[in-house]
């Protein structure tokens, strides 16, 4: 038996999700994730990268560990 949340069109066709810059909500691009990692990767503090950029520090903190943006190379 299949479970009911295992039927959801974002599970079974995820590729039509809009992730990462496509999203309408995004305040990032494809760039400015590539900028965050490559600054946090030199020692940068991660309230430093998040003023740079306007955004949160847990949310530097979510894209260098790659539970954010983890399509991002």
């Amino acid at each position: 038996m299949i479970a009911t949340g295992d039927r959801h069109g974002a599970r079974l066709h995820p590729e039509t999700r809009p992730r990462g810059e496509r999203h309408p909500n995004s305040s990032l691009t494809t760039a400015c994730v590539q900028a965050i990692r490559a600054l946090a990767a030199d020692g940068t503090r991660h309230a430093d990268i998040a003023e740079r950029f306007d955004i949160a520090d847990r949310h530097v903190r979510r894209i260098v560990g790659r539970r954010a943006w983890r399509h991002v190379q």
